[in-house]
């Protein structure tokens, strides 16, 4: 949010002040710091004035920030810069300034490491997680979060706990890991549930019941929520009370009760915080309920009035409005998750009001969003974490228990040491010793095998998930077009259709099974099974995987009964992948052709595809030739794992490509 003019400042602070209680506990506020005898007591008052203009006038608050940051530098006071920043830091991400925020709190953290001001450490981590959070950046967040949970609990302090578990939860409620988000809020309610604190409890009941709502649980969201909105309601907390109307409404079937839930929740998040995540996603639900109404309430059962307009253009312009103000701020606080959501709703009423153009836009720009919040990569991210913290905590037993055994062992040798002869003593010693080292080797020979399956393991499933991705695709196109253009096809052209759609459904099972079988078989080693063989198979296996694609010529030439010695199953996933990125490159391609050869060379048999597509630029060529290159998804990440698999069958993989001549990718089997 930008700084207002200062007339519109002006008007605003009228509006704030006409609330004669505010204005009594303002005065009182802006006095302390006035009359504050020592510059400690100076800054705590400024602190105080920060937090009643938080919720109410943004400017104000960043104004009286600004003059308790110069207070507490001109002190020198570290500790207190360091609370001024994580304050700023705060009203930035309010208002969904997240870059600004971040500066402010990574300073504050660097500050309160120096001091080793744990309690204050732990409030900047948790804010940070926070700013990340809010821009759907997932595995940052969860980082900080289970940092700022080790905080806490070596403060042993059950309300950081609490909040560090609450708010873990909320990272794995985003990628809709519903198992681990309702597992770490459980953790959190156990706590609360034993503070006196009505306020705390509530959000944890609403958080439970949000989640609830976010799996169609109607039971035991209402459950929840019910007991939420209670405690909040006893405690008259507004911003409690607006997010539990909030997902409350979502529950409720009947459009009148729910519409006037969300209108209510919006009411109060207009009052304090438009800008809240929450807020966002109720006024883009505002839209979506207007837009349902326009589409299903055709005999309009549900009563009219001058929220709900019997005229279905009415309503149409209601869900606009409604969520064009959603996606606009989700664009201006950076939240992706909202964003990605909304923009799919809005895509729909441009479609219905026959807005083609903005509509195919949106959808586009929703369906890449999508793919990137909820991508297995994202989801991998914060499985490696989790499992990188379960393997410290791991360690850090393993750590404790040795010394725990090292310390037993000194007190045992010296009562022993007392009563028996030197000899005898020497003797336990090489023994406990050498034990100790065979039980420590067989230690580090498991981890080193459990860390070399993990790998391969990854990198398996990596391929299994890329390799069924492209066929589901082309089952889904062909059913997409069958669905939405029926009127377009002849019968004989409908039954043509249906007749490839069932042989990419075959194609697709077949390739799944296989897929399978493999996994099952290689899940304990996973070591490749050579046997003798012809080629002739893996081509009939490419031939019919690929049958759908008639954008493509295909050709499969040579002697394809020359024996080979191979795992026909790393074969064929490395064949059938060359094929797979084959085919992408050959999109818009005129004439496109992909051939297979397989031939004889310097006693070793060849296998070679080559397409006529555009070609690889040489800075690719160059990295999938160089071993050393960092990959990623620009740099041949899917080719390198290739390689793996390919070392893995003694298999030498090579690449040769030309600007707008093909691309040729060679396998010499050993």
């Amino acid at each position: 949010m930008k700084l207002i003019l200062s007339i519109l400042l002006v008007i605003n602070m009228q509006l704030l002040f006409a609330q004669t209680n505010d204005v009594t506990v303002l005065n009182n506020l802006l006095h302390n710091i006035d009359i504050a005898k020592n510059d400690t007591l100076k800054a705590r008052a400024y602190l105080a004035v920060i937090k009643f203009f938080k919720e109410r006038n943004t400017d104000q608050a960043i104004y009286y920030c600004q003059k308790g940051m110069a207070h507490v530098t001109q002190m020198k006071w570290q500790k207190g810069i360091a609370v001024f920043n994580l304050n700023f830091g705060n009203i930035y991400s309010d208002i969904g300034q997240f870059k600004q925020a971040l500066q402010y709190q990574k300073s504050a953290l660097q500050i309160l490491q120096q001091l080793k001001d744990t309690f204050n450490i732990h409030a900047a981590l948790n804010d940070i997680g926070v700013v990340y959070q809010h821009q759907t950046i997932l595995d940052t967040a969860l980082q900080y979060f289970l940092k700022s949970l080790d905080v806490a609990k070596a403060m042993n302090n059950d309300d950081k706990i609490a909040l560090a578990y609450n708010n873990i939860g909320l990272v794995y409620s985003d990628q809709l890991n519903h198992n681990l988000a309702l597992q770490n809020h459980f953790a959190a309610l156990k706590i609360r549930q034993q503070q006196n604190d009505p306020d705390l409890l509530a959000a944890c009941y609403a958080t439970i019941g949000g989640e609830y709502v976010t799996m169609n649980d109607t039971t035991n969201g209402l459950f929840y929520l019910k007991k939420a909105i209670v405690l909040f309601d006893s405690t008259a907390n507004e911003r409690g009370l607006a997010s539990a109307y909030t997902n409350y409404s979502i529950l409720l079937k009947d459009y009148r009760l729910n519409l006037n839930y969300k209108l209510k929740a919006q009411a109060i998040w207009d009052k304090i915080n438009p800008e809240n995540p929450i807020s966002i996603s109720n006024i883009g639900n505002i839209g979506l309920l207007y837009l349902d109404v326009a589409r299903y309430d055709t005999l309009q059962k549900v009563k009219r009035d001058a929220i709900l307009p019997s005229s279905k253009n009415e309503l149409l312009q209601k869900a606009q409005m409604y969520l064009e103000r959603c996606v606009n701020l989700s664009k201006q606080t950076n939240n992706i998750s909202n964003l990605s959501v909304f923009l799919g709703n809005l895509s729909e009423l441009q479609e219905a009001k026959g807005d083609y153009k903005s509509a195919l836009e949106n959808f586009r720009l929703f369906y890449h969003l999508n793919d990137s919040l909820y991508s297995q990569d994202a989801k991998n991210k914060l499985a490696q974490i989790t499992v990188q913290k379960d393997i410290d905590l791991r360690n850090k037993e393993i750590a404790l228990n040795k010394l725990t055994i090292a310390n037993q062992q000194k007190i045992r040798w010296t009562l022993v040491g007392g009563l028996l002869l030197l000899a005898i003593i020497v003797a336990l010693l090489v023994y406990q010793t050498n034990n100790r080292k065979k039980h420590n080797q067989k230690l580090l020979q498991l981890n080193t095998e459990l860390a070399e399956a993990n790998k391969l393991k990854a990198k398996f499933f990596a391929i299994i998930s890329h390799d069924l991705r492209s066929p589901i695709a082309n089952l889904m196109n062909f059913l997409a077009l069958q669905k939405r253009e029926p009127g377009l096809l002849s019968q004989q052209q409908i039954e043509q259709r249906e007749q490839k759609i069932t042989q990419a459904a075959q194609s697709l099972l077949d390739n799944m099974e296989a897929l399978l079988l493999w996994s099952k078989g290689q899940m304990e080693q996973f070591k490749p099974n050579k046997k003798a063989m012809t080629v002739a198979p893996i081509f009939q296996y490419i031939a019919s995987s690929f049958d759908t694609v008639t954008t493509v010529n295909f050709q499969f030439t040579g002697n394809d009964s020359l024996p080979i010695f191979s795992d026909e199953n790393y074969l064929k996933t490395i064949m059938y992948n060359l094929t797979s990125n084959a085919v992408k490159a050959l999109v818009q391609i005129p004439n496109a052709q992909i051939v297979w050869h397989v031939f004889k060379q310097n006693n070793k048999t060849v296998l070679s595809i080559t397409d006529n597509g555009k070609g690889l630029q040489h800075e690719w060529v160059e990295a999938m030739r160089n071993e050393a290159t960092m990959v990623n998804s620009k740099t041949g990440f899917g080719f390198h794992l290739i390689k793996d698999l390919a070392k893995a069958i003694d298999c030498t993989i090579t690449v040769t490509s030309a600007i707008n001549k093909g691309t040729t990718f060679t396998l010499s089997l050993s």
